[in-house]
């Protein structure tokens, strides 16, 4: 009887993601999280190197406060990702 009959519900949402239909787009998110962890213990430890090895007080200090950037980077990027319809897990 209603064979032909489409609701908005039947019809793919635009310009939204469904979960897990985009696998590239999950390996990306994973990529930056496992490269801001790794850059999260890099940096300081970069920094105080320069800074106690080597007596380079401004090197040392623009390596340091890399360190909130990388974070608000990655804090923005799921932000938008989360907009964009991915489902925290």
């Amino acid at each position: 009887m209603y064979r032909d009959f489409v609701t908005r519900d039947d019809e793919p949402a635009v310009g939204r993601r469904e979960p897990g239909r985009e696998r590239g787009e999950q390996a990306v998110i994973i990529v930056l999280i496992v490269t801001c962890e790794v850059g999260f213990w890099v940096l300081p430890a970069a920094g105080l190197a320069v800074r106690y090895l080597l007596k380079w007080r401004r090197t040392s200090l623009a390596l340091l406060l890399c360190e909130p950037l990388l974070e608000v980077v990655l804090f923005v990027v799921t932000a938008i990702d989360l907009r964009n319809g991915a489902e925290p897990s």
